[in-house]
């Protein structure tokens, strides 16, 4: 699979790629008659498609009766699964990654929302009949696919607006192979139970309380390995005791009983490297992918050690993102990278790689600096956009409907991981997606 950009008529084309009795809503907004908008229902694929070019708005999914309205009651099949992203996702490879993270399918198609760094995102499935049952599940599915991903969780619904696409639209599945009902159910069956949230004073952590051991990959891993797979399978099993809190002498003893059970035993030093290694605080957990490459089994539990005071591993993409924010918050930013990493509270090696990855993505301009300790480098914004988009927030600091108290670019100290831009939002209508 490839990202592949495509125009809005492929999107709906494919979207709307169904046959089915009923009807589709938009909300029709000329261009030229700002204060004109109404809900139109249509059952002709042709003429809804006509309409959507003059619309703001539109629903994926197919409703009964036309009379009855935009209501939850009213659904008559349920044809997509969709996800609204408003943290600050700079391109569809975060996106992705978020998914990825998740456990979920690859989606069909991402679509750039008109508002900074936000996305929404759609699995195409199989009609299936809106009944009662089939909704309440399709609305906890969806729940989850938004708590694992960190999508926004009351975006979700069969019976949503979502946004006319007016940025990019890619498309990575192919749009031709729709997903089954049932395997966003199995999805969810694996991934329900294994999940627990808890607050903390500082932030929301997401806290895995499993059994993992009953998996049949985490049995075949523990029946021993061969010759080629000894070290990544033994550096595995030690992540995943140190994921579940094991004490390092538990876990020496695990592994040297399972050590026993290979095709030829590995010596006690590589052993004690591995585990080394994996309690060294550099990991959460072990991968899941590495443990379908080593079992052969597809897994899709995501294994993380519950941390307690300590440190939290940061993505590079929020540590991008802070980077971002504080160049946005000085326009030019003049600092050495361990300053920077001691400003948003980042180890200085993920700082040094998020601010090259930043420099060849061409979404930073760095000046001056060098290869010496405490060198300080000039950073400002290569995107001429984003610099516009500054000086209208400067401008305009009270964007935003009546109460809404807007949050600007500016970051914080201690501020962990990606926010949404809430000033530049666009509202849709009747709680629908922007």
């Amino acid at each position: 699979m490839e990202l592949q950009k495509v125009v809005d008529n492929y999107f709906f084309d494919s979207l709307y790629d169904n046959d089915l009795k009923g009807v589709r809503f938009v909300r029709v907004s000329p261009q030229g008659e700002e204060n004109y908008e109404k809900d139109v229902a249509c059952s002709d694929k042709k003429k809804l498609l006509d309409l959507i070019c003059d619309s703001r708005w539109f629903t994926p999914n197919v409703f009964n009766l036309s009379k009855c309205g935009r209501i939850k009651k009213n659904v008559q099949f349920i044809t997509t699964f969709a996800l609204e992203f408003d943290c600050y996702l700079p391109s569809p490879i975060d996106v992705l990654d978020k998914i990825s993270e998740g456990g979920l399918m690859p989606p069909h198609f991402l679509v750039r929302s008109k508002t900074p760094g936000h996305w929404h995102v759609y699995w195409l499935i199989d009609p299936i009949a809106a009944y009662s049952n089939n909704v309440t599940h399709h609305i906890k599915i969806s729940r989850l696919m938004a708590q694992l991903t960190g999508a926004d969780i009351k975006g979700v619904g069969v019976e949503r607006w979502f946004a006319v696409p007016k940025g990019d639209i890619y498309q990575y599945a192919h749009s031709d192979v729709n997903y089954t009902y049932q395997e966003f159910k199995d999805w969810y069956e694996t991934n329900n139970d294994i999940v627990q949230y808890a607050n903390t004073s500082s932030q929301r952590a997401k806290i895995l309380k499993l059994d993992v051991f009953g998996h049949p990959a985490i049995q075949k891993l523990l029946k021993g390995s061969q010759v080629g797979q000894r070290d990544n399978s033994c550096f595995t099993l030690a992540l995943l005791y140190y994921s579940q809190s094991w004490e390092i002498a538990d876990a020496l003893s695990e592994l040297m009983r399972w050590n026993e059970r290979n095709e030829l035993p590995m010596k006690i030093k590589e052993i004690k490297k591995c585990l080394k290694s994996a309690y060294s605080g550099k990991y959460r957990g072990p991968s899941a992918s590495y443990i379908e490459i080593l079992t052969g089994i597809p897994f899709k539990m995501r294994i993380m050690r519950e941390y307690k005071g300590e440190k939290t591993y940061q993505k590079l993409y929020d540590i991008e993102y802070r980077i971002l924010q504080l160049i946005r918050k000085s326009i030019t930013l003049s600092m050495s990278q361990s300053n920077i990493a001691k400003k948003i509270e980042a180890p200085l090696r993920s700082v040094k790689k998020a601010i090259k990855q930043l420099i060849d993505q061409k979404r930073i301009i760095a000046t001056g600096g060098g290869a010496g300790k405490g060198n300080v480098a000039t950073y400002s914004l290569e995107n001429q956009k984003w610099k516009k988009v500054i000086e209208n927030n400067k401008n305009h600091k009270n964007i935003g409907p009546k109460n809404h108290n807007p949050r600007g670019p500016e970051i914080s100290e201690s501020m962990k991981g990606a926010n949404s831009f809430t000033s530049f939002s666009s509202y849709a209508p009747d709680g629908g997606c922007g």
